[in-house]
C-alpha cells in the first residue's frame, strides 16, 4: 500500500492512527485521499462486526481526521463491500449515512443495431447535441433538472455543488467531450449521457445518465443510451461499465436491455465535511 501511494503520489500526511498508550503500536488507522470535485475518499482498517470497542476507537479517528481535511474538502465517501459489516457501522457511527447500495454493471463490445442518429428520430420537441466543452451553464441545469425525483442514490442530492459534481465527472478515467452529449427539450436543457474511456482500466465508462421529469417516459432514454454507447464503442472498442442504485429498477431494466449484466455490489457511503 506504501508503495503504491508513492507511484499515485498520496499524501501520507492524511494518514491517521489510533496509538497503544506506552507504546508505537498502532490500533486502528484511516486514510484520506483527496480526489476530484473537493471529494476525500477513506480507507480504513477493519473492525469486526459488533466489536464495540473497536468500531467505537475507530469511528473517534475517522472523526478526528475528517476535523482536520484537507483544505477544500467538501465530501468524504468510502465505497464497501456487503460482507464489510463493521467498516459500515464503524462509519455510522462517524457520522456518515449510506447512500444506497451500487450495483456495477458492464457490457461487451457488441455493436449497437441500427444506433440512432443525433438528428432526428427523437420524440417531438428533443434534440441532442454535444455539450459545449467551453460551458458548463446548460449542462447544470440538466443535470440538477435530472436530479429531481431521481431513484439514483437520492441521499446525495443537496451535498455538493454543481461545479464540484462535474469536476468529479471529468476527472473518471480520461474526459472526451466527443462522448458528452445534452438532451433539450424545446430548447430548454433537460438531460445528460456522459461516458469516458479507462484506459488504465481497459474499459470505458458511463459516468452518469440521466433525465429531468418532463423528459422521462418518452423513449429518450434508450435513444440516448444506444447513442452514447455506439459513439463511445467507436472511438474505444473496449468493454463498457457503469453503475447504479439497485433501488433505481428502471434504470436497471434499462441497461439489461442494453446489453449489460452486473458483476458486483457495494454500498456507498457519505458524510459532508464542515
Amino acid at each position: 500500500m506504501l508503495e503504491a501511494a508513492v507511484r499515485h503520489g498520496v499524501d501520507l500526511s492524511n494518514l491517521w492512527g489510533s496509538i497503544e498508550p506506552g507504546s508505537n503500536r498502532v490500533r486502528e488507522a484511516c486514510l484520506l485521499v483527496p480526489g476530484a470535485g473537493r471529494t476525500v475518499v477513506i480507507f480504513m482498517s477493519s473492525p469486526d462486526e459488533g466489536d464495540t470497542e473497536r468500531i467505537t476507537e475507530l469511528s473517534g479517528v475517522l472523526d478526528s481526521a475528517l476535523r482536520s481535511a484537507p483544505a477544500g474538502a467538501a465530501i468524504a465517501q468510502a465505497i464497501l463491500g456487503l460482507d464489510e459489516v463493521g467498516p459500515r457501522q464503524t462509519l455510522e457511527a462517524a457520522g456518515f449515512i449510506c447512500a444506497g447500495t451500487l450495483g456495477y454493471l458492464r457490457r461487451p463490445t457488441t455493436p449497437i443495431t441500427n444506433p440512432p442518429s443525433p438528428q432526428s428520430g427523437w420524440p417531438e420537441g428533443i434534440t441532442v447535441e454535444r455539450s459545449d466543452p467551453a460551458d458548463d451553464s446548460d449542462l447544470a441545469i440538466a443535470l440538477e433538472g435530472s436530479y429531481e425525483q431521481t431513484l439514483d442514490c437520492p441521499e446525495l442530492c443537496g451535498l455538493r455543488a454543481i461545479r464540484d459534481i462535474l469536476a468529479s465527472h471529468r476527472a473518471t478515467g480520461v474526459w472526451d467531450p466527443m462522448l458528452w452529449w445534452l438532451v433539450r427539450d424545446a430548447g430548454e436543457p433537460v438531460g445528460a449521457a456522459l461516458f469516458n474511456p479507462c484506459p488504465m482500466q481497459q474499459h470505458s465508462e458511463l459516468v452518469y445518465m440521466g433525465l429531468s421529469p418532463r423528459a422521462r417516459g418518452r423513449g429518450v432514454g434508450s435513444r440516448l443510451l444506444d447513442l452514447g454507447l455506439h459513439e463511445t464503442l467507436t472511438r474505444y472498442p473496449q468493454p463498457v461499465t457503469c453503475a447504479v442504485d439497485t433501488r433505481n429498477v428502471p434504470a436497471q431494466k434499462l441497461y439489461e436491455r442494453a446489453g449489460f449484466t452486473e458483476f458486483e455490489r457495494r454500498i456507498a457511503y457519505v458524510r459532508p465535511i464542515g
